[in-house]
């Protein structure tokens, strides 16, 4: 007497099956996932980003709140001025836009000076808070990457 254990898989329709999960669930998480990376690049270009009257600092943080995420306590510097920081609300352009194949963000400032303040003049160094900001944000994903593949 004998015993006999039979498995069939069907293999195409297992990888439809995790093909059809895999295209719901994707999109959203790519949203998602590029939403917290504008979130730390924008963070730390306000972190970055000099401040005397706020104005610069606020075209950041209006694209930082269209986001929905709420931005650093203390960001308004100490010498802040009321006028500058809604000034610098309405130099600020921010976009969002999200398909099944693709997630863009982009957070634009129009204040005036942003770029002597980026790429620094003959008189005055740069601040490079944007470049430093992605710089920032893709060193700590690549030490996430290593961290996580340790755990492996």
């Amino acid at each position: 007497m004998g015993a006999a254990v039979q498995v069939d898989v069907d293999a195409a329709g297992l990888v439809e099956r995790f093909r059809v999960r895999f295209e719901k669930r994707l999109p959203e998480a790519r949203k998602q996932l590029t939403r917290e990376l504008a979130r730390d690049v924008l963070h730390t270009t306000i972190h970055f980003n000099p401040v005397a009257t706020a104005r610069s600092r606020a075209s950041w943080v209006a694209s930082l709140t269209k986001l929905g995420w709420a931005p650093p306590p203390g960001w308004q510097g100490w010498q802040a001025r009321i006028q500058a920081i809604r000034e610098g609300r309405r130099q600020s352009d921010f976009t969002l836009t999200h398909n099944k194949d693709a997630t863009t963000i982009e957070a634009t400032s129009d204040v005036d000076y942003v770029t002597y303040l980026e790429y620094g003049t003959r008189h005055m160094a740069p601040f490079a808070m944007i470049r430093r900001s992605f710089r920032h944000t893709a060193q700590v994903i690549g030490h996430n990457i290593r961290l996580a593949e340790r755990l492996k």
